[in-house]
């Protein structure tokens, strides 16, 4: 009878503290031993499901081929670029056809194979060189078209008061100069913020045996709210702070790189359409061109890689 009610009382007390720790320690076992391996299930089903939807990228692309003149155009080594967004936009691929990682779709040409290819910033594998040039530049110049569009959405709603629009923008991480004043004058560095935290840091650009560091500059002194103020540029500060000095430029008209002939020039205060203007007609005191067009950044077409 006296063991009964000892055991009825344990009962009422329930677990002691060895107990509760001798579970805790074998919950902590298990967690060690299936949480990696649920993680390595989960990245690699995700990784599946990116490939599935970049076979099937391609697939409506080869559909859309013979029937879209622009597409075609599109294809050429230069234009590759083009692919993707025209794809969207014209319904072939839907926009919530994206990576479960959170990668950015790019389309580029292959320069080994040649033809278009779509691939992934997050799920790359073994790829060359030159690919991952074009794919940390696309990546840039995707986030930072992305984010200028949901601005430029953002001022343009009437709808809005200033400070709901000041609340959206801050939601996307980017500040305004005048807050109480005009919520559209918004903030370069924190513009910039935004684009640097979503891809984890700037894009690596490997020219000349060097990385130089793809980011982008929205230019605040014009104000343009339009794409016309996004300027995309590289140059050796891999860090998110002020240094406008470009070493390279990225003219996103043919998807080529332009290297500045006396090393590096600022863009300070400059929009695409004059950047567009210096690359074109810009020359150096002895009166050879500023901006040099170069192909060893995204490969050269034979296959062979730059530097």
């Amino acid at each position: 009878m006296k063991a009964k009610k000892q055991a009825a009382r344990r009962g009422r007390q329930g677990f002691t503290l060895v107990e509760v720790i001798v579970v805790l320690v074998i919950l902590a076992v298990l967690a060690a031993l299936l949480i990696p391996s649920m993680v390595k299930w989960i990245d690699k089903s995700h990784e599946k499901i990116c490939q599935v939807n970049r076979s099937d990228i391609a697939r409506f692309y080869q559909a859309a081929l013979p029937l879209e003149p622009e597409l075609q155009r599109d294809s050429q080594n230069g234009q590759a670029d083009k692919v993707l967004p025209f794809l969207r936009e014209t319904g072939y691929v839907e926009e919530g056809m994206k990576c479960p990682d959170g990668g950015a779709y790019l389309s580029l040409y292959d320069n080994v194979n040649g033809g278009v290819i779509f691939v992934c910033s997050k799920h790359l594998g073994d790829v060359s060189e030159a690919v991952k040039n074009q794919v940390n530049t696309g990546t840039i110049y995707e986030y930072g078209s992305s984010a200028l569009k949901n601005y430029i959405d953002i001022m343009g709603d009437d709808t809005l008061s200033k400070d709901e629009k000041q609340k959206r923008l801050k939601e996307l991480g980017i500040e305004s100069i005048f807050a109480n004043k005009d919520p559209s004058l918004i903030n370069n560095e924190s513009f910039r913020n935004a684009v640097y935290k979503k891809n984890g840091g700037w894009g690596e650009l490997k020219a000349d045996g060097q990385t130089f560091y793809v980011q982008p500059y929205y230019n605040t002194v014009k104000q343009d709210k339009t794409e016309n103020s996004l300027v995309i540029f590289a140059n050796t500060n891999p860090n998110n702070s002020g240094n406008w000095t470009a070493n390279y430029i990225y003219n996103r008209d043919d998807g080529s790189w332009y290297q500045c002939a006396t090393g590096s020039k600022s863009i300070n205060g400059k929009s695409w359409s004059d950047i567009k203007y210096d690359l074109e007609n810009e020359k150096t005191y002895n009166g050879s061109p500023q901006w040099v067009k170069v192909d060893k950044v995204f490969g050269l077409p034979d296959g062979t890689e730059g530097a």
